[in-house]
């Protein structure tokens, strides 16, 4: 019997304090301080900031923040023509890669950058603001105290017969649309939990996705009704991709990277518990 259950991890804190002055802001290594605001540090945090561009300025800046490393992706989207730097930092504090990122009209078509490595952080600033600043891979950013503070939870974890994985939820029409659209990498231990309002007849495709992966259908009785491994086509981005359908009635999908799992859990009796 395979059992799957969603569980919410409790908060973990920031560490490694670095600086003492009070408020939530970065210095990076040369003397650039941004105040932070640290929008993207609970569960719910999505890959898109487009709401929260607003907050950037000359000396603001957007954190994406997690309790353990994983691959980031992250991408906005927005009427005019809009670039920002993103930094990826690893748990050490030191900028990794630093990517100037094109803002796009339509989320689905809008391809985002993911990180070349697994890390903890990435700060996101308005690209009209850092020319002068030189921000550059190899420098150590360091993070206030009350920024270190602050508490930050995990996405969900789905546990699957041995395995578990941490998944972000794709909720509603947009973020199931985007599905995993345009990411390179995916951590192993890492997914997508797609939550429909009910029980249908479901159908994915892989267009414009760039991992093979493996998909779960789950109806809402927790039994697996089918397992699909889904492969990269050969173009991405042609729009007469294959589809992979459910057998029945499912509320749940699951996507993970494919043949993580090796065992049979066609049929396999399942248990989810959402937040």
């Amino acid at each position: 019997m395979q059992i799957i259950c969603v569980l919410l991890l409790s908060a973990v804190l920031f560490s490694c304090s670095t600086s003492s002055k009070e408020g939530l802001f970065v210095t990076i290594a040369g003397g650039a301080e941004f105040t932070v605001h640290p929008v993207c540090i609970n569960f719910e945090r999505t890959a898109d900031f487009t709401s929260h561009t607003s907050k950037l300025g000359d000396k603001t800046a957007l954190l994406y923040a997690y309790p353990h490393d994983r691959y980031i992706y992250l991408f906005a989207t927005s009427v005019q023509s809009k670039k920002h730097v993103i930094a990826f930092i690893d748990a050490n504090r030191k900028i990794r890669q630093v990517e100037r990122v094109a803002t796009g009209i339509i989320a689905t078509e809008t391809k985002g950058i993911t990180s070349e490595a697994e890390v903890r952080y990435a700060l996101i600033l308005d690209d009209n603001t850092t020319e002068d600043k030189k921000i550059s891979a190899g420098q150590v950013v360091e993070f206030s105290d009350d920024l270190l503070s602050l508490k930050i939870e995990d996405f969900p974890s789905v546990k699957v017969g041995k395995y578990s994985f941490y998944v972000e939820i794709a909720d509603d029409d947009l973020e199931r649309m985007k599905g995993l659209m345009h990411r390179s990498k995916l951590s192993k231990n890492e997914g997508m939990l797609f939550v429909f309002d009910d029980e249908d007849y479901r159908s994915f495709w892989m267009g414009k996705t760039l991992l093979p992966l493996t998909i779960l259908f789950i109806k809402k009785d927790g039994i697996v009704d089918v397992v699909h491994k889904m492969d990269v086509y050969k173009d991405p981005f042609d729009q007469h991709v294959p589809t992979y359908p459910s057998r029945q009635r499912c509320k749940y999908a699951l996507e993970i990277n494919q043949d993580v799992i090796t065992e049979n859990l066609q049929n396999g009796n399942v248990q989810i518990s959402e937040k």
